[in-house]
């Protein structure tokens, strides 16, 4: 059985069909060719919005190309590691 990222970057008809929208895809980066066919799947669906979160752990080559074939479709954002300080504070307030 393939994992779920050769699933998403080979098969993804059955990936979405198996894993309806809205959905969330952590390591995204693993799957490159997934964002090609994500556009195809956006395009056929632009009523549908904030169908897909898609987090990875990959900087500037994979976003850049993802900005480029998604343009108009995605927004990009890009979040800092939590500081010891703000781990400790949340700690304490709870």
């Amino acid at each position: 059985m393939p994992s779920l990222a050769e699933l998403a970057e080979l098969e993804i008809e059955t990936f979405l069909a198996t894993y309806n929208a809205p959905l969330i895809v952590d390591e995204i980066q693993y799957a490159p060719k997934f964002f090609r066919h994500l556009k195809r799947f956006v395009d056929e669906n632009r009523h549908q919005f904030g169908q897909f979160v898609l987090i990875g752990n990959q900087r500037f080559p994979l976003m850049q190309a993802v900005g480029e074939s998604l343009a108009g479709r995605i927004a990009i954002l890009e979040l800092e590691n939590l500081s010891l300080a703000e781990i400790t504070n949340h700690k304490k307030q709870h």
